[in-house]
């Protein structure tokens, strides 16, 4: 009987540790709300008067590099997203964004380096990833929509940790651990990709920031690659894991906060790898008691996945 008594105290306990976490999350979406408006004005223009072009292109010869085709590309104001792809020795297949009434783009072919281009096909689609703004001010939009987010956290990310500051000054041997995570997750990527073994999908992220330039992709960057990581881990490794941590629950905490970060990327498919990520994140924050080392090794992630791609 006294076991049973102590068992409900123990499940009413992390309950109640569950539910100041929902209202942590509440608060997040709370502060979010207003910048939602604008971005979601951005995708209902992108959707009206924007399609997303697939042009496959030949030639009787072309440059070895498509360093100048891609300047051009990326220079122009009335393309987003602008990206080429070889097919064969001979093709290459460019993908862009413009306006519905435009045609398709021409390219100066012989000033390029060109000779005797013809159009083999040509194929325009409704915008995928529209989640996801294609513009300078709809990523300042999703920027400052992260840093008021992360601003809310922090007082309740400080009361969770207490007595402990989460962004203490981690020891040499964090850094360490942290180094070690890297190394031995970007050689798995490396290694499944040379074995050809990596049919993970690219998020949404992962194939647009890339195509973007300018104001976009500096706004872009610094929302994925720095404060969208940060938010991340005090929402979940800080004010979720922070809290059964702190209580004993090491392991428990660990399970939800991994599963949380997975459920909340949207990403049904990815869902088993954002489990993984967020398992390695908890452990590392555990390991270093500070959430310096997951953030960096999350900015670690992200930078890999961005910049150095498939």
């Amino acid at each position: 009987m006294q076991s049973e008594s102590a068992a409900s105290e123990l499940r009413i306990h992390r309950r109640t540790l569950l539910g100041q976490w929902l209202a942590d999350l509440l608060i997040s979406i709370i502060v979010q709300l207003p910048f939602a408006i604008p971005l979601l004005i951005e995708r209902t223009t992108l959707a009206h008067y924007r399609v997303e072009r697939v042009d496959v292109w030949q030639f009787d010869s072309m440059p070895a590099n498509y360093g100048s085709l891609r300047h051009w590309g990326t220079g122009r104001d009335d393309l987003q997203c602008f990206r080429v792809d070889v097919l064969a020795k001979d093709q290459i297949v460019l993908r862009y964004v413009r306006d519905k009434s435009q045609g398709n783009a021409l390219p100066d072919w012989r000033s390029l380096g060109y000779v005797t281009p013809r159009l083999l096909s040509t194929d325009s689609s409704a915008l995928q990833d529209l989640e996801l703004p294609r513009s300078g001010w709809g990523w300042s939009f999703v920027f400052a929509a992260s840093v008021c987010a992360l601003a809310a956290l922090l007082p309740r990310l400080n009361r969770a940790w207490r007595p402990m500051a989460p962004w203490k000054a981690p020891t040499a041997r964090s850094w360490q651990l942290v180094t070690l995570v890297l190394l031995a997750t970007g050689a798995l990527g490396v290694g499944m990709r040379w074995l050809h073994h990596d049919v993970s999908p690219l998020t949404p992220a992962e194939r647009i920031i890339p195509q973007l330039s300018g104001w976009a992709s500096l706004m872009a960057r610094c929302t994925v690659l720095v404060v969208g990581p940060a938010f991340e881990e005090a929402l979940f490794r800080g004010c979720l894991f922070g809290r059964f941590r702190l209580n004993g629950y090491v392991a428990v905490g660990a399970v939800l906060s991994a599963f949380a970060f997975a459920v909340a990327h949207g990403i049904p498919m990815l869902i088993p790898r954002y489990f993984c990520n967020g398992l390695i994140l908890a452990w590392v924050c555990h390991r270093s008691e500070s959430l310096w080392p997951p953030l960096a090794v999350h900015i670690g992630w992200n930078v890999l996945a961005l910049e150095i791609p498939a």
